[in-house]
């Protein structure tokens, strides 16, 4: 039998067991996901969208989705939200500049 340490270590590098799914696929499907956990918990939601665990662990962007999501259809007050860069897109910083006509 392999060691605690070789099993995990294996287990990091072959990737889950189930079903993967892509941040599409997350997108698509996370309404469910989320609507299932609220419902029945991670149980009923695991077995709604399986997959779907495994990628929010590993995917901020979309584990920030998933957060986001359940606090609004949950009624929950929301976290606070990303700071902005100065001036432009929280995410990528880019402003939006306007055109001035002559």
């Amino acid at each position: 039998m392999a060691s605690p340490r070789l099993a995990d270590a294996l287990r990091r590098v072959l990737g889950p067991a189930g079903p993967e799914l892509g941040c599409d696929e997350c997108f698509d499907r996370l309404d469910a996901y989320v609507e299932a956990g609220l419902a029945g918990g991670g149980a009923l939601a695991d077995a709604a969208v399986p997959g779907m665990r495994a990628h929010l662990a590993g995917c901020p962007a979309c584990r920030e989705e998933h957060d986001s999501l359940r606090a609004l259809v949950a009624g929950e007050p929301a976290g606070p939200p990303a700071p902005r860069a100065r001036g432009g897109h929280r995410r990528t910083g880019r402003g939006s500049r306007s055109v001035r006509r002559r």
